[in-house]
């Protein structure tokens, strides 16, 4: 247990508590049940300084060397709040998520749409639109 990094083992209790909590909740979703050795598929750094990423490689509290990634996307967001390992059968990924900052627009640029029977369309701003006529011959 000195080898893993204390974060991770807290957010193993967390999940095990969320669990009980679901299952006090609502007795439909059924006891749980613990994992065999083997069987955690998962773990995550809740902080980016027990993980941190330097030139496509991946450097994780308590393990030692880097980790090749293949960044399938780049991080629009300046700051990664967690990272999930997460094994698929014979695989390996990490998962992040980020902050995002990108500002939203102001409402004047939502418009919402309204279809109905006697009028095609009917914004929210108080435009109609009638449906469009077939051409007659």
């Amino acid at each position: 247990m000195k080898r893993v990094h204390s974060q991770v083992l807290q957010n193993a209790v967390w999940r095990l508590e969320r669990a009980f909590q679901n299952y006090h909740r609502d007795r439909k979703i059924g006891q749980p049940k613990f994992k065999r050795d083997g069987r955690y598929n998962s773990i995550t750094y809740p902080q980016y300084g027990s993980f941190c990423i330097k030139e496509n490689k991946l450097k994780l509290a308590f393990v030692d060397g880097l980790i090749k990634l293949k960044l399938h996307r780049h991080f629009v967001a300046e700051k990664i709040k967690t990272c999930t390992i997460v094994r698929d059968i014979d695989r390996w990924f990490a998962c992040f998520s980020c902050n995002n900052d990108i500002q939203k627009s102001s409402s004047r640029d939502i418009v919402d749409v309204d279809v109905g029977l006697l009028n095609w369309m009917m914004l929210s701003n108080g435009e109609i639109i009638d449906r469009p006529r077939s051409l007659r011959g």
